[in-house]
């Protein structure tokens, strides 16, 4: 059975509070292509403005495009 689910906790290095929330990411199979969606649970409303502001959206969007780019060139070689 392959992994349908990753769940962690996420940090800033500086500060154990900063920016932190828990993550979980689901992947669901769509015939030959995989839906993967992305949720965070912060504690309060504050701790996700903060997020959201030093740029998790933008990031959250960018490691996607990183993950398309890895399984592509896994496609390519397997």
């Amino acid at each position: 059975m392959k992994p349908e689910r990753l769940v962690y906790d996420h940090g800033d290095d500086n500060d154990a509070h900063s920016h932190s929330f828990r993550a979980t990411i689901t992947f669901a199979a769509q015939g030959r292509k995989t839906k993967v969606t992305m949720h965070a649970l912060f504690a309060s409303a504050e701790a996700r403005a903060a997020s959201v502001k030093f740029g998790a959206i933008e990031g959250g969007v960018q490691t996607l495009a990183r993950l398309d780019q890895h399984v592509a060139t896994m496609s390519e070689t397997g």
